[in-house]
């Protein structure tokens, strides 16, 4: 072979294999995981709801107050009110759609 159809031939693979996109990886179930720890007369976690219902994002949501398993997650968490929202990892006290969506961004939702 010549030099020049070598030298093409080599960028050609090069540009191939650099310009290669490989998909990220799904993040994991857990990290996806949505948890609301609420209350049936807390507001905030109404719009909590809202939201995540309004974008059909599965969420599993606590009772603090009506329930054992709850009320028990609740005190692990060291709660002091409602909601609590879990996020994978990320935690948020309180209520701030912003907040959220940023932590349900991260968690490629």
């Amino acid at each position: 072979m010549k030099p020049k159809v070598l030298l093409w031939s080599a960028l050609l693979l090069f540009g191939a294999v650099a310009g290669a996109r490989t998909e990220a990886p799904a993040p994991s179930d857990f990290s996806r995981h949505v948890r609301l720890y609420s209350a049936t007369w807390c507001g905030y976690c109404k719009q909590a709801r809202a939201y995540l219902d309004g974008r059909h994002i599965p969420y599993e949501d606590l009772d603090v107050e009506n329930t054992e398993r709850g009320r028990q997650q609740f005190a692990q968490l060291g709660g002091k009110g409602v909601p609590i929202i879990l996020v994978g990892r990320q935690r948020m006290d309180g209520y701030e759609r912003d907040e959220l969506v940023r932590m349900l961004a991260k968690a490629g939702w």
